[in-house]
């Protein structure tokens, strides 16, 4: 590789003190569990090149040798802290970084070992979402407490899948370096985007577009930012909705007052509901706010509430009565995912055929055009589960000749017990003309032919303009060509 070092890892050395009976620093832990992770996911330790310093006291000014490391590494890593926003050091590193990568690269990764107000984070980093490794205390709301230290041994687990989150960006992020062409250390453009973890931010269209694979999502959902007391649980579940291509909007957990109101009503707009999380705070009216812009936008209002939470030490009586609202859902979180997705995505109704004894089974011939051919595969395999038997035409080829063609349809028409014509895609011309063949072969056959002509949604405003004794229309109500009622109705209407 042309460059020394891959990522570098900036951070206060106060954030690396080690604490009373520990034998390792919270960064020293962190850089260690995410070498692990980075050596699975490449499938070996040289696919990377890690550099930071844990030796330089928090004191020392930083060095020329230093900062060009720096300059030539690929990714910055930062551990934001108040620490760090106090140590010049850390400054000087992330100031030189973006004086020659750029802040909208996509190479910037804040691991947020803190929170902080947006007043006290550095504003280069203003627009940057973070990996959040703190979580507020599920006792005290307004105390915050980091992942990764003793007293948040019962967060463990939420502290090995956010390093594993931010492992796998890195990787990806690093690959796609590559594939650009590593070393090129010129000044970045703007790109507007962020690798930003999956459980906190939605991927970006542009993000998107630099994967190697990118797969269309299936649905835009809107999932509403809830109170500190409510972030892993709204990280786990936009986790389970990424893995299912469902997009979540905002792109964010932080709030910002003074735009709110408009970028919620343009969400909106895209997401097919709103799901609210709810808990016993209602974070200064916030989420009762955000509960009335979702009613009055239209959209349909999912809310969710642990059932273990007890309303009686609710304090806030307006966040009670929303609690009880008609829309909201007390299960554990895993049942509400999954009543969200039946929601997002029904099973298709199963239709089970009425079997037709052998002595009243049908021979049912189904002409369409070329256009339609598939359409009428799906049709011949619902009347077969009912017991008949099905005739296509023929499919020309090079061996084929146009006389045997026309035989073959002529015979179908002449002994077949009921024809059915598919009119989706076909010109409707073809359609009028499979009638017309039909209607003449009515004097070689010894019982009328019973016809059946279905029009599919997609040409409800056509006219067929055609009439006849044992000739049925029926037309699909349903945006599937051709559904399974359809096929009821059929036997039921012309057999």
């Amino acid at each position: 590789m042309s460059s020394p070092h891959d990522i570098f890892v900036s951070y206060a050395h106060v954030d690396n003190e080690l604490l009373p009976g520990e034998s390792e620093g919270w960064v020293t832990q962190l850089i260690s569990t995410l070498e692990v992770y980075l050596r699975q996911k490449f499938g070996r330790r040289e696919k990377y090149k890690l550099w930071r310093d844990p030796d330089l006291s928090g004191n020392f000014p930083v060095t020329p040798e230093i900062l060009d490391i720096v300059r030539e590494s690929q990714i910055l890593i930062l551990v934001l802290s108040p620490g760090y926003v106090s140590s010049q050091w850390c400054l000087d590193e992330l100031e030189t970084f973006v004086g020659t990568r750029g802040i909208d690269s996509g190479r910037v990764f804040v691991v947020e070992r803190d929170k902080l107000t947006e007043n006290d984070r550095p504003a280069i980093l203003a627009d940057l979402k973070g990996y959040a490794f703190w979580v507020a205390d599920k006792q005290q709301s307004s105390v915050v407490r980091t992942l990764g230290t003793p007293a948040t041994v019962s967060y463990r687990a939420d502290y090995f899948r956010q390093v594993e989150d931010l492992a796998i960006q890195l990787v990806k992020k690093l690959k796609q370096i590559r594939q650009e062409g590593a070393g090129e250390a010129a000044v970045a453009t703007p790109q507007n985007f962020f690798f930003s973890p999956p459980q906190t931010d939605a991927t970006s269209a542009q993000d998107a577009d630099n994967l190697v694979e990118t797969k269309e999502n299936l649905a835009t959902v809107y999932v509403a930012p809830v109170p500190d007391t409510l972030q892993l649980e709204r990280n786990d579940f936009i986790r389970v909705l990424q893995q299912h291509r469902i997009e979540v909007l905002p792109i964010s957990n932080r709030i910002n007052y003074s735009t709110f109101q408009q970028e919620m009503e343009s969400d909106l707009e895209r997401s097919r509901c709103f799901i609210q999380l709810l808990d016993g705070s209602g974070n200064m009216g916030l989420v009762s706010a955000q509960y009335q812009m979702a009613v009055q936008s239209g959209v349909e209002v999912m809310q969710w509430r642990s059932a273990a939470l007890e309303l009686a030490a609710v304090s806030d009586q307006d966040q009670v009565a929303l609690l009880r609202g008609q829309h909201v859902m007390a299960s554990d979180l895993v049942n509400f995912q999954q009543h969200l997705l039946k929601r997002l995505f029904p099973p298709e109704p199963v239709f089970t055929p009425e079997v037709i004894p052998e002595t009243e089974q049908q021979i049912i011939f189904i002409n369409v055009g070329a256009e339609d051919r598939a359409l009428a595969e799906k049709v011949s395999r619902q009347l077969i589960a009912h017991g008949h038997f099905c005739l296509l035409p023929v499919e020309p080829d090079e061996r084929s000749r146009p006389a045997d063609i026309r035989k073959d349809m002529e015979q179908n028409m002449r002994y077949c017990d009921a024809l059915l014509l598919l009119y989706d895609t076909s010109p409707i011309t073809q359609i009028r003309q499979f009638l017309m063949q039909s209607w003449r072969m009515r004097a070689q056959r010894d019982k009328p032919l019973p016809t059946a002509v279905c029009i599919s949604p997609n040409n409800q405003d056509d006219n067929l303009s055609a009439m006849a004794k044992n000739l049925r229309i029926l037309r699909c109500a349903d945006n599937v060509p051709f559904p399974a009622e359809c096929v009821e109705a059929f036997l039921e209407e012309t057999l």
